[in-house]
């Protein structure tokens, strides 16, 4: 039995799911955005996490503004994926191909030939599902994902299924 927060938690994911399939791209985009903005405010933890990594990785020291402005960002940035991987299940092949590119591809494709297999370590940056899509509808790869367990068990299943329905 699922808790009431891990409940409201599958349910939350789920209607966005719908609502990315339903709400136009122009209207959708700008709205992932501003909800990832405003759940920055609710994920104090993960907003401090943030804070600090972008600290880590500026360079050099931020201010009280730029930091907030980091963050702010990041959460925006992190709506936009949720859009674009509640999207990817139900887009076709010609928006899947359309502006993507693959540089060093054709290491993969050596890697193929020589009768071994490929290990293809992407860094945590964005839509990565959409490479694996990509790899496995347009260049009929069989996949192989290492993922991370969420919880409520119910949200793990929903994402498995989604990333086996796109290979």
């Amino acid at each position: 039995m699922i808790d009431p927060a891990g409940r409201a938690t599958y349910l939350a994911y789920r209607a966005g799911g719908l609502a990315a399939r339903l709400v136009p791209a122009p209207i959708a985009t700008p709205m992932a955005g501003g909800l990832g903005r405003a759940l920055r405010f609710a994920m104090r933890g993960r907003a401090d996490m943030v804070a600090r990594h972008q600290q880590r990785v500026a360079g050099g020291p931020l201010d009280e503004r730029e930091v907030r402005r980091a963050v702010d960002e990041a959460f925006a940035s992190y709506g936009r994926y949720w859009l674009e991987m509640f999207k990817l299940p139900h887009t076709g092949l010609g928006e899947l191909t359309r502006g993507f590119t693959a540089q060093g591809y054709e290491r993969v494709e050596a890697g193929l030939a020589a009768g071994k297999g490929v290990i293809v370590a992407l860094p945590h940056l964005g839509g990565w599902e959409w490479a694996g899509a990509w790899m496995a509808e347009v260049k009929r790869h069989r996949l192989l994902v290492v993922v991370e367990l969420v919880e409520p068990p119910d949200l793990f299943e929903w994402f498995a299924a989604a990333r086996e329905a796109m290979g």
